[in-house]
């Protein structure tokens, strides 16, 4: 499940919404940021990824499979997990130094079964000299970008698309909190 928040979110509806994609629609079940977390990180408990330095964002490993909670105490399930989610969410943003509420802020939330990741965001896209654009959302951050053109695509492989995802992103470069 996938969430933009706020108008530089890359998000396409002006209406909050969650949107939601079966793993079995992918080409693989897994994600390349999925990946690179389970590399880092098999514990539960918050995180920076190495591979996002530069990128404001902090990730959850969760200590239990939601969707197996879920299915083994059905609505009782479904509200103990929500309360766990929620509280999370809101751990990662409050270390991310941003209020739910804040009209202005803009960022990404993505959801897995064992995985909560969030994103501040500064842009939408990202512009080349001659016109090419590329547009970034939550799924850009799970290493699933996507262009609408030949020329587009020749650019993000020369920018990388790391760099598209530092440009569209708020930096924790500057902000004075150590980089961990």
């Amino acid at each position: 499940m996938f969430f933009n928040k706020g108008f530089e979110s890359g998000s396409s509806v002006l209406h909050k919404h969650m949107q939601v994609i079966p793993y079995k629609s992918l080409t693989s079940n897994i994600l390349p940021v999925e990946v690179a977390a389970a590399e880092q990180r098999k514990e539960e408990g918050m995180f920076e990824l190495d591979q996002f330095f530069g990128i404001k964002h902090r990730f959850f490993r969760f200590g239990f499979d939601y969707f197996s909670l879920i299915e083994e105490k059905g609505e009782e399930g479904i509200n103990e997990a929500v309360e766990q989610i929620e509280t999370i969410y809101h751990m990662c943003l409050g270390e991310l130094g941003v209020d739910a509420n804040d009209a202005e802020v803009s960022y990404n939330v993505y959801l897995t079964p064992t995985l909560l990741f969030v994103v501040l965001r500064e842009k939408n896209s990202v512009f080349g000299e001659n016109g090419e654009k590329v547009d970034v959302n939550t799924l850009g951050f799970t290493g699933t970008l996507a262009v609408k053109s030949a020329t587009d695509l020749a650019f993000l492989k020369l920018v990388t698309p790391l760099e598209i995802l530092r440009r569209v992103s708020k930096s924790n470069l500057n902000d004075g909190k150590p980089i961990f």
